[in-house]
């Protein structure tokens, strides 16, 4: 049986190779949005932009419905301070991850 990771594997060497002859990632088409260098044809685009619209309008009114409950917008779960969005946790992941950006943005300007 194949794994996961190698169906991952197949399904990147496939995208290298059709980006590297100027076709779309996807399907291997070629129009004029990848001979202008981008990674996907129209086709495949449009697909992607109208699932990733979908994904957001999703996650919008999850965050609504959250905030309107009172409960933390990230999970769900009752936060402490009716100031905040999120619960304590949450807050503590988001602080610590933008204090890894800031260093990493840090370490990149220096370097």
């Amino acid at each position: 049986m194949k794994t996961r990771q190698s169906k991952n594997d197949r399904m990147r060497k496939r995208w290298q190779a059709y980006r590297s002859q100027g076709l779309c990632g996807k399907c291997g088409r070629e129009d004029d949005r990848t001979r202008a260098g981008l990674s996907y044809c129209e086709a495949c685009w449009s697909k992607r932009k109208a699932r990733h619209e979908q994904y957001n309008a999703a996650a919008m009114r999850i965050y609504y419905r959250r905030k309107e409950e009172g409960v933390c917008v990230r999970c769900g779960m009752p936060r402490g301070d009716s100031e905040v969005l999120m619960c304590e946790y949450c807050r503590q992941k988001m602080n610590a991850a933008y204090r890894r950006y800031v260093k990493r943005r840090k370490g990149d300007q220096n370097g």
